[in-house]
């Protein structure tokens, strides 16, 4: 969600799509001018994990979305704590957890 930038920049907004196939991962800032986020990093890395935005491989997907963060930081100079995450489809279920 929200983490200061390893730059000593503004406040990050991190988020995290889980779709068919791709893990996309993108780091912005709010600019205090507009109100807009502006993004400052991202990747979208394959995934052999996922099929059709189900999980069908927890260690592929699990890889995936950890290279798919480290390359949004590193592009956007940031580090990363916490997300948004962006997933669709009838068949989701959640509950709380930490880690896998």
């Amino acid at each position: 969600m929200i983490r200061k930038a390893r730059r000593g920049g503004p406040d990050t907004i991190a988020s995290l799509d889980l779709g068919s196939g791709r893990v996309t991962c993108l780091i912005g800032a709010p600019d205090g001018a507009s109100g807009a986020v502006k993004v400052l990093g991202g990747a979208s890395v394959p995934c052999r994990g996922l099929k059709g935005g189900v999980v069908i491989n927890i260690v592929e997907t699990t890889l995936a979305i950890a290279r798919a963060v480290e390359e949004a930081e590193a592009a956007a100079q940031a580090t990363v704590s916490s997300v948004w995450l962006g997933v669709r489809g009838a068949h989701l279920q959640s509950f709380n957890n930490r880690g896998a």
